[in-house]
């Protein structure tokens, strides 16, 4: 007879079942390090899928198919915060024992991808994309990630369609996630513009990125050649200077980023500097880490509802009848 599993009889699963969401609530306060080790003791004191049965069985999960979602997704969320920490071995390692333990879910697919993508693995990133998508409708983030990497993969009329297809899904969302995402896919869009020969329509989408976001370096950046290829020098010297001021505060970013991953002061600058860019998409991320630490935090709270009240479309005012109080 094979040995008896030492988590059956035990209380270490039903414990770790317990734990999952303060292992998933320092995901979301951008404590990477100590989600990453809470998650991985959770898969330690967990039955393998091997025995997916057994353990929805004892864990009073409906059937052996929830016990291995329940593994896959945290898996997934182990390789999210080594990808956010940039483990990126490490993070595609906890990826694939997510697609391992449940084939059918699409965000392992999905995530492996980006992390291809990250790496500029093209071709890879956009197999494990259009897998995601065989197995759930893409969100507007996920038409991106798919139109980056048919654009980097060289083909351009798919990185067009798909990059369309990430502003028409969702397009009445008005969240700084989903303002972020238009921002990203007009940026992406003026690439494959640029790559077509349409100068003047890679111009146009760049100059609508820096109007809303004007710390959009990669924006200006684009915009600089792009201008340089329609002769148009005039313009040139002014995004030459705004880029290398925005290259000043990006660098001092990535420096906190490196770090001093998941310091609150740090958090906060990040937030802050950020919102200063006018990425507010990027801001929002950080403020709403600060929220998950401390729901009081008045400075955060405060910043994410200017943001949002920046971001969302000004509803037309009502006009004022005479019954309406003063």
């Amino acid at each position: 007879e094979s040995p008896t599993p030492p988590w059956v009889g035990s209380e270490a699963a039903e414990q770790a079942l317990q734990r999952i969401p303060d292992a998933v609530l320092l995901l979301q306060q951008g404590d990477y390090e100590q989600a990453e080790a809470a998650l991985s003791e959770l898969l330690s004191a967990l039955p393998d899928v091997a025995h997916a049965a057994v353990a929805a069985k004892l864990l009073g999960l409906p059937n052996p198919q929830a016990y291995r979602r329940l593994i896959s997704a945290l898996h997934n969320n182990l390789g999210l915060s080594r990808f956010r920490a940039r483990k990126y071995g490490r993070a595609e390692a906890a990826y694939l024992a997510a697609v391992r333990s449940d084939p059918a879910a699409a965000a392992p697919h999905e995530n492996l991808g980006v992390l291809l993508l990250t790496r500029r693995e093209f071709p890879g990133a956009v197999r494990w994309l259009e897998a995601a998508r065989t197995r759930e409708a893409l969100d507007a983030r996920a038409f991106l990630h798919l139109g980056r990497a048919y654009l980097g993969a060289g083909d351009t009329n798919k990185a067009r369609w798909a990059l369309n297809q990430s502003l028409r899904v969702e397009a009445h969302r008005h969240t700084p996630r989903h303002w972020g995402t238009r921002l990203d896919a007009t940026r992406a869009l003026a690439r494959v513009d640029a790559r077509e020969g349409r100068l003047a329509d890679a111009r146009a989408a760049l100059e609508s990125v820096i109007a809303a976001a004007p710390g959009d370096c990669q924006a200006r950046y684009l915009l600089i050649q792009v201008a340089a290829r329609q002769g148009r020098s005039d313009s040139i010297a002014e995004h030459q200077a705004q880029l290398e001021r925005c290259r000043t505060l990006t660098a001092r970013i990535q420096s906190t980023l490196a770090a001093t991953p998941g310091k609150v002061d740090a958090i906060r600058w990040l937030g802050d500097a950020y919102r200063d860019l006018g990425l507010y998409h990027l801001a929002a991320v950080r403020y709403e880490q600060l929220l998950a630490r401390d729901p009081s935090d008045r400075h955060a709270r405060l910043a994410l509802t200017k943001i949002s009240q920046r971001l969302h479309p000004k509803r037309p005012q009502r006009a004022q009848s005479e019954e309406d109080p003063l």
